[in-house]
């Protein structure tokens, strides 16, 4: 039997609770409300009321009960492995506190509130109390309360006031990013419960770097939304460092793009979708577009648009030019938003370097110019944290970015 009741909604009234958390793993772990009242230094029947208000919260039978003691059923399987991972993020948060802070290493699991961790990590992301208080609607004055009581309990001083606003103590970010890794696996317990029963809910966080994420990611997630229609969706783009620290931290769930050079960040998987390339295009009316076949050489005068000074896109626009043994030309114009891109290339006689999947947005309007290009291949991937928590949903992604991937890779010589 799946749920309490047939037919019963899946974790109804499911607000995280840090207490009834431990209650659970104790008793899965000792197989008795006995020996986790014991090694959590609680009554029997305070324990006995967590397990029963966290099923009631999540409509779902958490234990089998028998005489010899209790375990946990298919839903509380599923449920415990999350809170196991919520707590082994919460050690590493203990690690991370400096010795002289007032609690004792492998206790801030005893102090620390579903809401003060919320707190926590909102105030690290947004550095504004009124902007916290905002986004977890809440009062200026809770918000504050509960950093006090929070920086109180540890001893320590999370943030600094200043003039900018509130700035995370080195602490503060340590603390942050692992509260922020075990508020992911809090949120994914209604979500497991759900694919558990066959249905689709939850959302997912995809962080899509430039260019990348142009055709890849649209496609592969108006699939994963045929498949899961319960599900939402959130893609997020910006710069390679913005988006990796975002990884980091739990607030997106994968990022797909470009390595921004060099190796793979500790603690950061990286799955190779397929190789793409640089080619040059233009508008498809452009003088250059009725030639046969031109030089790489004989575009360094032209009108070029190219990513911004800096990024791991510009890097490859310029490793094109030095793989043929030319200086990078001049830039006319930064950009790496496509629809600037476009528009920009539409309405002169501007040239850019761009992906051919990119070009294909604008078959039409666009023409990829007879120019071999060697240089500027890069590899297109997936990244997902080791730290962060996967789901059936997020696994189905991983696979279908594959899927679609291996219909856009091209093939050598392709033309638009």
């Amino acid at each position: 039997m799946k749920s309490m009741t047939d037919g019963a909604p899946v974790a109804p009234d499911y607000i995280p609770n840090i207490r009834r958390l431990r209650a659970m793993v104790a008793v899965a772990e000792s197989g008795s409300v006995i020996g986790a009242a014991e090694s959590l230094h609680l009554a029997q029947p305070t324990v006995s009321r967590a397990i029963s208000n966290l099923e009631s919260e999540l409509g779902q039978a958490l234990f089998e009960r028998h005489r010899s003691g209790m375990r946990c059923t298919a839903a509380g399987d599923i449920v415990l492995r999350r809170f196991q991972r919520v707590l082994h993020h919460l050690e590493e948060a203990d690690r991370s506190l400096p010795q002289e802070g007032q609690v004792k290493r492998g206790r801030l699991a005893q102090h620390i509130s579903y809401r003060q961790m919320r707190v926590l990590v909102t105030l690290a992301n947004l550095h504004s109390e009124a902007l916290a208080a905002r986004q977890l609607s809440l009062g200026t004055a809770a918000i504050g309360g509960h950093l006090r009581e929070l920086e109180k309990k540890l001893g320590l001083s999370l943030f600094l006031r200043t003039r900018q606003g509130l700035k995370t103590t080195e602490c503060g970010v340590a603390l942050a990013r692992h509260i922020g890794l075990a508020l992911r696996e809090l949120i994914w317990v209604p979500d497991d419960l759900a694919a558990w029963h066959g249905q689709s809910a939850g959302r997912l966080v995809i962080g899509a770097m430039p260019f990348a994420g142009s055709l890849l990611v649209p496609q592969a997630v108006s699939q994963l939304l045929k498949e899961f229609p319960g599900i939402s969706v959130s893609i997020l783009d910006g710069t390679y460092d913005a988006l990796m620290d975002a990884l980091h931290k739990g607030e997106i769930d994968i990022l797909v793009g470009v390595l921004g050079g060099g190796q793979t960040p500790q603690g950061i998987s990286e799955v190779n979708l397929y190789t793409d390339r640089l080619t040059a295009v233009a508008r498809r009316d452009h003088p250059l577009a009725a030639c046969a076949s031109l030089k790489l050489s004989d575009l360094l005068e032209a009108q070029w648009i190219a990513p911004r000074l800096g990024s791991p896109a510009r890097r490859r626009f310029d490793e094109a030019f030095l793989d043929a043994g030319l200086t990078p030309p001049e830039v006319a114009v930064e950009s790496g938003n496509l629809v600037a891109l476009h528009t920009l290339l539409l309405d002169s006689d501007r040239i850019t370097l761009i992906t051919p999947t990119c070009a294909a947005l604008w078959d039409r309007q666009l023409a990829i110019l007879p120019v071999p290009i060697s240089g500027g291949s890069h590899s297109i991937s997936y990244y997902r944290c080791d730290a962060q928590p996967t789901s059936p949903t997020l696994d189905r992604f991983c696979h279908l970015l594959a899927t679609v991937a291996q219909s856009l890779e091209p093939a050598d010589g392709a033309v638009l």
